[in-house]
């Protein structure tokens, strides 16, 4: 979980379970992990996960449905003169 008032710089990983409350500035390549939220600086950049964005722009369209509501358009009633 992250705090509105958290601030996530580029290249950042918060590890699943690892929560930041307090109002803060995370500096680049910074990684949250384990149970007490250790911190440290990457050496190198996280590697672009473009695979995963082409498999997931290819996939996700067929897994994302539009619900129509069951809403009927009322038929115009005529105008008599």
């Amino acid at each position: 979980k992250i705090g509105t008032k958290v601030e996530v710089a580029n290249g950042c990983i918060i590890g699943a379970g690892c929560e930041l409350n307090m109002a803060e500035l995370l500096p680049d390549n910074t990684v949250i992990y384990g149970e007490n939220c250790e911190r440290r600086i990457q050496r190198e950049k996280p590697s672009v996960q473009a695979l995963q964005i082409d498999f997931l722009t290819k996939i996700m369209p067929n897994y994302h449905y539009l619900i129509k509501p069951n809403i009927q358009p009322r038929p115009q009633a005529s105008i008599k003169k």
